[in-house]
């Protein structure tokens, strides 16, 4: 159940009201939320793939429906939905590299054509794999989770743009690791591909995390992730928190994204913040510097933007 999550999210939303709130919020369909939890394995690995089904205005789960699981328009195999609404069925990744869309839809006609189909991504990849993990709020959508959750959030300049370099020019696989709830998946998604992000694994947090745990998450997924797929290069976010969980876990290299805040008092506390960070990073202020970073060995040392942030040029705003 993610009824305490769900109404804080809620809570910054008093803009808002009537029925349907819920559905317009996570892109339900007739009241129903289905969706899939993406997987980044090996060639040949074991795997679990998990759908969820929910229901109602507080996303009640639904037990006991059958989901039908095709690959590329073929059937391969079926789960029945538990207590909680998950459906997980077992199965060996296939045994070439690539990404390959697993469609879920429920058994029951009448049923499948109200909710409609869930997808997932199985992301299989060689263990030497390239990869570079990024946040998703206010690193690749400009506007906040405010906007995320009350409008249209807009891309970050440029961001698409580098990231499909990184993924063809330099055979990056982007790993998408963000606190969005998981009930954010379809909305989440939508997103992605309506702005062309390049494919790859999102990996959500869910209603533990954001009541208990949301220090260790990012920490605890990246360890896990590098454990599997140790070449992985870089991290790319927005706040001290993304930095630290990138060098705690090892990544070789971290870029922050800062926006200097107007009033000299919030630029003293961003730079406060930043020299708390442990370790080299790069403070950039755009995905074009993060492109002269990765593609052309450009630094933006962090000593360079607390300077910027405690002196500003006289032009900027106080």
């Amino acid at each position: 159940m993610h009824g305490l999550a769900l109404a804080a999210a809620l809570a910054v939303l008093p803009m808002l009201g009537g029925c349907g709130i819920i559905g317009e919020l996570l892109g339900s369909r007739h009241g129903y939320l289905f969706q899939g939890s993406d997987v980044l394995c090996y060639p040949g690995e074991a795997v679990e793939l998990t759908f969820r089904l929910q229901h109602g205005e507080f996303l009640g789960d639904k037990p006991d429906r059958t989901v039908l699981l095709s690959l590329a328009g073929r059937q391969f195999g079926q789960a029945v939905t538990d207590r909680e609404g998950y459906a997980r069925f077992r199965c060996v990744a296939p045994d070439r590299p690539g990404d390959y869309r697993i469609i879920g839809a429920l058994a029951d006609a009448e049923q499948a054509t109200k909710v409609g189909p869930a997808a997932l991504l199985l992301a299989v990849r060689n263990r030497d794999q390239p990869i570079i993990v990024t946040d998703v709020d206010q690193t690749l959508e400009m506007d906040g989770f405010r906007k995320v959750l009350a409008g249209h959030p807009r891309p970050m300049p440029d961001a698409v743009r580098v990231l499909h370099r990184l993924h063809r020019e330099a055979g990056y696989t982007i790993v998408y690791l963000t606190l969005r709830p998981d009930f954010l998946e379809v909305r989440t998604r939508a997103w992605l591909a309506e702005y062309d992000f390049p494919e790859g694994p999102v990996f959500y947090s869910d209603e533990d995390v954001l009541l208990k745990d949301r220090a260790a998450y990012k920490p605890r997924v990246l360890r896990t992730l590098i454990c599997a797929f140790p070449n992985v290069r870089a991290g790319i976010g927005d706040k001290a928190a993304d930095c630290q969980a990138y060098r705690s876990a090892g990544l070789p290299l971290s870029l922050l994204i800062v926006r200097p805040q107007e009033s000299a008092k919030d630029r003293q506390a961003q730079a406060a913040q930043l020299a708390q960070i442990d370790g080299p990073l790069h403070a950039v202020t755009s995905w074009r510097q993060i492109e002269q970073v990765l593609f052309e060995q450009a630094a933006f040392p962090q000593s360079d933007m607390i300077d910027l942030l405690r002196h500003p040029p006289a032009s900027q705003p106080d």
